[in-house]
């Protein structure tokens, strides 16, 4: 005789189940577990206390084709490990338990190939709407054209497709960049370089561009800026800083990182070639990673509100459900804030 798994193949509890052993109807314990009015006060308590005991689960994905409305949010993250992404997410659960919704959660793993698998993947899973970042390799936006032909409504935050009409959620990320450029420039730094992430994606480009921007106003020469693109962020960041530093009379004072991961990866070349900071070079970075304030020195950067941009991204959503008119696309973009440390 073979080996049984009981655990594996005990048959989920089900409302039905709950009715046979109790001995009253499947829409009264239905009505029971949603807290309905109608039913008697003892009727529920007997309910959901034998719900609990048998470990009930509702069959959320059942119930949302039964009333031919999902409660079901999708939502697309390059990475969990880091804060950022974490935080989005605190705050995009928030609106969407406070509003009635449950959520999926896919990791892309900064992978195209896994963020077009998860859309196909949460669109088969009947989702309301799909929240999403996008990962570092992706320049083709066919799957997400798809999930507009099939009506599914989604919301890009962070990393956005400036082609995509949906609506969109990020900082100013050009703006940004500009103010953190310029106080480095202020501080009297002469040779500002710049770690750039892919600049196939759009915030990248946008804090370049704001980089750039702030040089040319404050009457430097755009042609000599030092800009080493990441393609892969801080996997990249550590040669390119290295690459920066070992130039002879061109080593830069001062090196804005497009994001504190790539800060973080320059701060360890900086020590490993036997340089300080900021004496020997400053270095600034960007979202406010709260291990910002505890390396050392502790590390300037631009504060990027994670939760905010969770909560506002995942109201865009519940919005764009309930309205009929998609006309317009509203594109929210949050202001940052500089935090100098002493780094800098």
């Amino acid at each position: 005789m073979g080996v049984q798994f009981p655990f594996f193949m005990k048959k989920p509890i089900t409302i039905s189940d709950i009715a046979i052993k109790l001995d009253i109807s499947k829409s009264t314990v239905s009505r029971a577990l949603k807290d309905h009015p109608d039913v008697n006060p003892e009727t529920k308590r007997r309910v959901k206390a034998l719900a609990e005991k048998l470990d009930y689960e509702p069959n959320l994905l059942a119930s949302s084709l039964a009333k031919k409305q999902s409660n079901l949010i999708g939502v697309i993250l390059p990475e969990f490990n880091r804060t950022f992404f974490s935080s989005a997410l605190e705050g995009i659960q928030h609106v969407a338990r406070a509003n009635g919704f449950n959520v999926i959660i896919c990791q892309s793993n900064e992978e195209f190939e896994n963020e077009v698998l998860n859309t196909k993947m949460l669109a088969s899973n009947k989702v309301a709407g799909i929240l999403m970042s996008l990962t570092l390799q992706t320049e083709d936006f066919s799957h997400l054209r798809k999930l507009q032909d099939k009506n599914i409504p989604f919301v890009l935050f962070d990393r956005v497709a400036d082609n995509v009409d949906c609506p969109k959620v990020t900082v100013d990320d050009f703006q940004g960049a500009y103010q953190v450029t310029s106080h480095l420039i202020k501080k009297g730094y002469k040779n500002i370089a710049h770690l750039s992430g892919p600049l196939g994606l759009s915030i990248s480009k946008k804090r370049y561009e704001g980089f750039m921007k702030a040089l040319d106003d404050h009457g430097f020469d755009q042609a000599n800026a030092q800009v080493y693109e990441c393609k892969l962020l801080n996997e990249d960041a550590y040669h390119s800083a290295r690459k920066l530093l070992e130039l002879n009379k061109d080593r830069p004072d001062a090196i804005f990182c497009v994001s504190d991961y790539v800060a973080f990866e320059a701060m360890r070349c900086i020590r490993d070639l036997g340089l300080r900071i900021p004496e020997d070079v400053a270095l600034a970075g960007f979202t406010n990673d709260p291990a910002t304030n505890y390396v050392t020195p502790p590390l300037t950067t631009m504060e990027q509100p994670a939760k905010l941009i969770g909560e506002k991204a995942c109201e865009l959503l519940l919005q764009h459900l309930k309205s009929e008119e998609h006309s317009e696309f509203p594109h929210l973009e949050l202001p940052t804030n500089l935090i100098e440390r002493g780094s800098t």
